[in-house]
């Protein structure tokens, strides 16, 4: 149920990254572009801008004690512009499922296996034949 969690965090993550993405170049561009290509530019401009000011934080050895603080400017932040995001999320998903070509539904069947084959072992619970993790959260602790 963990890596569940970890999976849903990390979206939300991503969509909060795709908003301060969205913040930094709204004064640069315009909105007459594709919705998916404003949300991968968006997405990996406010993943490069948050890996920089966490770095930045690890550096001058703050991390620890501003990361809740970041979190909510960067929710705050996000706030802001998570209207157009979605919006976007929802235009790129709508675009997936409108299409009907063979090619189309042949990888959306693709990507679902493989999410489902990744998803299936993250949530099984540790087994007898992975000695190291259980050991180390039995044996050790004990």
């Amino acid at each position: 149920m963990t890596s569940l969690a970890s999976l849903l965090i990390s979206a939300a993550f991503l969509l909060a990254a795709a908003c301060a993405g969205r913040l930094v170049s709204g004064t640069t561009r315009s909105d007459k572009g594709p919705a998916s290509e404003r949300l991968l530019v968006d997405a990996s401009l406010g993943l490069g801008v948050l890996s920089l000011v966490f770095f930045a934080l690890s550096a001058l050895q703050l991390l620890r004690f501003l990361i809740p603080a970041f979190a909510v400017l960067l929710v705050a932040l996000g706030a802001m512009r998570a209207g157009s995001v979605l919006s976007d999320v929802s235009a790129v998903l709508a675009g997936a499922i409108h299409r009907r070509s063979l090619s189309s539904w042949l990888l959306a069947l693709l990507l679902s296996i493989l999410a489902l084959l990744a998803l299936i072992p993250a949530l099984a619970p540790p087994s007898m034949g992975d000695w190291d993790s259980l050991a180390y959260h039995l044996a050790v602790p004990k």
